[in-house]
């Protein structure tokens, strides 16, 4: 590199970090070592997976969509170049990659070869090998993009090697008419890991005041847009429901997940992203305690409840009654009842930190769980559609004993429109509480 190009990169990371305030976090990868030979893989740091007897049409206009945006985007045989082994290429595009698209439609899951059989049950399997090295990479970011109004595969249905792919939070393509607002919601999860990688590209001095102008400009309307309100997604106001009510970080998607104590990762959009556990990753040992219990109750505004023909403003949950009616006005209103919650804790963190902080390529942005909120029985309803009305019954087996802060509780659930989430009495977790290194100092930070 010569002096002039090294004074210019300096002087975007002084503009960036000291006048503007924007941080940018330093990470050092090893590039491997036959980068060379492909050179059209370097470029990419978006990879898109998804199969083409499934998603083709759809995966399509994804990809020119956030081609326009970012620029060089990894899509199956479209990105290879003649020569080195197809493994190889897709290893390397994985490895040299910020984030991953995993595109499942309808069909992703039970799509056969020609013989009849599943695709995805074949170790040999282009996508089914793409999501296993990306899921073995410690840098990259696993979105799951639902698209033709898909659902999430179950986990008794993937192979044991693609399994942790159903705790990625996942984004929703739907079809027109909306399509271009849920791409504009997958695009706004993947911004913050890729649009300022043009800036890293930029070798020409003569450029230096042009893009010097261009990031105070851009840093003067961030301003602007940071003054106007955004309205908050399902995820980020259960976020919001979990911090008020316990003052910890929501285990998203609730109950439905595996976390355990020393589970590290990074939060994305409010979700915490798993990466691995630092006793199985790391041989970092520790002792789990049973903390305190506690318990979570709320009702979104402007809900009513209509018992026996009554109708009341005043919904109380402590208090289950039979065949209830809930009405809310509002789309994105959550009904959320935990009475009882145990919680498991690390007992050592100040032990635990420093064993950490000796591990070998640790990054100090990486949060580690120390402490999980297991709910009993809880019930956790949101809307997505106004003048949603949902009706409560309990099964038959527990309806003789109201008091459900003592016996296990299955609710059955009835709505005149569709729901965006639905638990009704699976136990398992439901927050998480995480520590991480502080930059700085290297200290615990609780989050």
């Amino acid at each position: 590199m010569r002096q002039d190009e090294r004074l210019c990169k300096s002087g975007f990371w002084y503009l960036q970090q000291r006048v503007l305030g924007i941080k940018f976090t330093r990470r050092i990868k090893q590039v491997p070592a036959d980068i060379s030979n492909t050179p059209i893989l370097i470029m990419s740091k978006l990879f898109i997976s998804y199969r083409r007897s499934d998603s083709e049409e759809v995966t399509g206009r994804i990809y020119y969509h956030l081609r326009k945006r970012y620029g060089k985007v990894f899509k199956d045989v479209d990105s290879m170049t003649h020569g080195p082994d197809i493994r190889e290429q897709i290893n390397l595009a994985i490895r040299t990659s910020r984030v991953m698209l995993v595109i499942i439609g309808r069909d992703w899951v039970n799509t056969q070869d020609e013989k009849g059989n599943r695709r995805l049950s074949n170790s040999e399997d282009f996508v089914r090998i793409e999501i296993e090295m990306a899921l073995k990479a410690p840098n990259i970011i696993i979105i799951p993009v639902l698209v033709s109004r898909a659902n999430m595969p179950p986990k008794q249905d993937l192979p044991l090697s693609l399994e942790k792919l159903i705790y990625f939070h996942a984004s929703f393509v739907r079809p027109d008419p909306d399509f271009n607002n849920d791409l504009q919601k997958l695009i706004s999860r993947i911004d913050p890991y890729l649009r300022f990688q043009w800036i890293r590209r930029l070798k020409s001095v003569s450029l230096k005041w042009l893009v010097v102008g261009a990031l105070l400009v851009f840093s003067f309307i961030l301003s602007l847009i940071e003054l106007i309100p955004k309205e908050k997604s399902l995820v980020e106001q259960y976020e919001d429901i979990v911090q008020q009510g316990l003052n910890v970080h929501a285990a998203w998607i609730p109950i439905h997940n595996t976390f355990k104590l020393g589970d590290y990762g990074l939060f994305t959009d409010g979700v915490f992203q798993k990466l691995g556990n630092i006793k199985d990753d790391f041989g970092v040992s520790f002792f789990e305690i049973a903390g305190e219990g506690a318990s979570l109750s709320f009702v979104s505004d402007k809900v009513t409840v209509v018992n026996n023909g009554k109708t009341a403003d005043n919904v109380r949950l402590d208090v289950f009654k039979d065949n209830a009616t809930y009405k809310f006005l509002n789309a994105k209103s959550f009904l959320v009842h935990a009475p009882v919650i145990n919680t498991f804790a690390i007992e050592n963190i100040d032990q635990v930190a420093y064993q950490v902080k000796q591990l070998e390529g640790w990054k100090n942005e990486f949060n580690v769980v120390y402490r999980v909120y297991t709910a009993q029985s809880p019930l956790i309803i949101s809307t997505i559609q106004n003048g949603t009305e949902v009706t409560l019954s309990q099964e038959k087996s527990t309806l003789k004993k109201p008091n459900i802060k003592n016996v296990p509780t299955k609710y059955i659930v009835k709505s005149n429109k569709e729901l965006g989430l639905s638990l009704t009495g699976n136990s398992g977790i439901i927050a998480l509480e995480v520590f991480k290194l502080n930059w700085l100092t290297e200290r615990v930070e609780i989050q």
